[in-house]
């Protein structure tokens, strides 16, 4: 049986007192000032590493993606694969470290996409399909000019959706309004959305041309030459130099119809409004909104790469609060898809957990250990935590819904380290170990194996940063953060600690020895007439405890009355394609 000894005033000190005050645990653990002047540079390190930090809702991660995108117009699908994609293909599937080349072709346009290895120079992969596309001649002439752009990965913050009784230009006009205003407010990525080209079309009709010998080609020719805008050199006259330029491009449908199409020897002169029909539309098969009150125009705003989501999402708000006196009452603006408020709820789950976590370790540790020693064990949670954020601050981490996951469950290692300690030294005190030997012998016995256990919980995730492509880049906030948390734990565990024990138990020996409690009295007995003989039982009959430990745990895992909160709950999208 254990020796018990619960005498809290014997003032004699072990003889081993000496061999204990070796080492920077031992250091830390006497020191009046060090433990505490750590503690304060954690937490002061922390806050810092927060005001430091981006939330958002996914981490930041690089895609190996370049996209081209060809139009022509009137093609068929057969058409542009092979006069397109056939000509583009053996350009760029040969480009360096380029993995996997997919195309599509539609009616009228096709889509390539070229994925590259990981850890691949964009920018020179970018000039690279650039050149190599240009250099292709035997394109069709009337095709558009092919638009190469890389894929960057962008955070949503929030839809926009703009309508009301005004026409698609005006309405088109407001938004592009309030696309500027979000700009200059430092929103630098605000995208339009069912926002179609507006176009200029010229209809001649056929009995003119015939009349004027004319073809679409002449007319075509003549606009071209006619609506330019080209620098034509300098006059130079002593100290005065002259830019000369010919500003004559036309870009409204009143210009156009002054252009001269047909002049005779007789000085008669024919305008192309004369014998066309010039007017304003906007692009066909080009996709659009609508909503129950008639056609919208959508705003898309994005992060950019190291911005906060909710800051950006406070912008947002308060512009929406004063466009009231800038526009129509008539004009509708609608913000919804906002993605902030899940950063919020994530944010909120991780400290209400935080919350939850330590009063649950208060209660519990009020029970079984005394209550100061208890209030440091619960302030080590949030003391390491801290800690942990100031190093992802450095590391340049956001708080994102992985890094906030790895953040929960941390909570249960924090705690877990610190009771260890705590609990060794308490039971070395009432032992009778003086109060100052019982917190050093309980850190420095007590250091190997929780170093032990850190290093294997490390162990487990670490493995994760091994993943290449995007998952991995998305996933590495898990093991990183958990380590780092972990790290800090340690830290908090084997240096702060220990001197905050030491004062606590001082304080219980100086106190007047009192009567145990009777839930203490309640518990040793139960711990050493009933838990004691069922551990020895259980030790020496290994072949009975095995398969019934395996037997619950199987029947635990089918219990049906547990209810699983997801961290990322699943998205439920309708998309609906039609093609008039």
């Amino acid at each position: 049986m254990t020796n018990k000894n619960y005498n809290q005033n014997n003032p004699e000190r072990g003889h081993g007192a000496d061999g204990l005050r070796s080492g920077i645990i031992t250091f830390f653990s006497q020191h009046k000032v060090a433990g505490n002047l750590l503690m304060i540079l954690m937490i002061l390190f922390g806050a810092y590493g927060l005001t430091q930090m981006k939330r958002q809702l996914m981490p930041d991660f690089g895609l190996e993606l370049i996209i081209i995108d060809v139009e022509w117009a009137g093609a068929s699908a057969e058409d542009v694969e092979a006069n397109i994609i056939d000509a583009i293909e053996p350009e760029v599937r040969f480009i360096d470290k380029v993995e996997k080349v997919t195309a599509t072709s539609y009616e009228g346009r096709t889509r390539m996409q070229l994925f590259f290895e990981a850890d691949t120079s964009m920018s020179k992969a970018l000039a690279d399909v650039q050149s190599a596309v240009s250099r292709i001649t035997t394109f069709p002439q009337d095709i558009e000019k092919p638009i190469v752009r890389q894929v960057i990965q962008r955070d949503e913050v929030c839809r926009i959706d703009i309508s009301g009784p005004f026409s698609d230009k005006t309405l088109k006009y407001f938004a592009r309004q309030m696309r500027d205003d979000l700009i200059n407010m430092g929103l630098a990525n605000v995208r339009f959305e069912g926002a179609r080209d507006q176009e200029i079309w010229i209809e001649v009709p056929s009995d003119n041309l015939r009349e004027l010998d004319l073809t679409l080609s002449d007319i075509s020719n003549r606009i071209a030459a006619s609506s330019i805008d080209l620098p034509s050199g300098s006059i130079n006259s002593g100290d005065i130099s002259k830019q000369i330029r010919s500003e004559q491009l036309a870009r409204t449908p009143r210009e156009l119809r002054q252009i001269e199409v047909v002049s005779k020897g007789s000085g008669e002169k024919l305008y192309l409004k004369d014998i066309a029909r010039v007017f304003e539309t906007f692009q066909e098969d080009s996709p659009y909104r609508i909503n129950e009150k008639g056609s919208s125009i959508g705003l898309l705003v994005s992060r950019t790469r190291g911005a906060d989501s909710l800051i950006s999402q406070d912008l947002v708000q308060e512009y929406m609060e004063n466009i009231s006196t800038k526009y129509p009452q008539s004009l509708e603006v609608v913000v919804y898809d906002v993605f902030s408020d899940s950063v919020r709820q994530r944010l909120t789950m991780l400290v209400e957990n935080g919350q939850l976590g330590l009063l649950l370790v208060l209660g519990v540790l009020f029970l079984f250990l005394n209550g100061r020693v208890a209030l440091w064990v619960a302030i080590a949670i949030p003391v390491a935590f801290l800690g942990g954020l100031g190093a992802m601050s450095i590391l340049g981490m956001s708080l994102d819904m992985i890094t906030m996951f790895a953040l929960i469950l941390g909570i249960g290692i924090v705690v877990d380290d610190t009771i260890v300690v705590a609990e060794h030294a308490t039971t070395l005190h009432r032992r009778g170990m003086h109060y100052q030997d019982a917190t050093t012998q309980a850190a420095n016995r007590m250091f190997a194996p929780v170093l032990a256990a850190s290093l294997t919980t490390m162990a487990a995730f670490l493995p994760v940063l091994m993943v290449k492509n995007e998952v991995g880049e998305i996933i590495s906030g898990i093991p990183i953060t958990l380590s780092l948390i972990i790290v800090a734990s340690l830290v908090e565990c084997f240096l702060v600690l220990p001197m905050h024990l030491r004062k606590s138990l001082k304080k219980i020996s100086q106190a007047k020895q009192t009567k145990p409690r009777k839930f203490d009295a309640w518990f040793s007995h139960f711990r050493d007439q009933y838990f004691c003989r069922f551990s020895e039982i259980t030790f020496l009959n290994k072949g009975f405890t095995v398969p019934c430990c395996l037997r619950v745990e199987s029947s635990l895992n089918f219990l049906p009355c547990l209810r699983v909160i997801p961290f990322m709950p699943t998205l439920h999208l309708l998309l609906v394609h039609q093609r008039m």
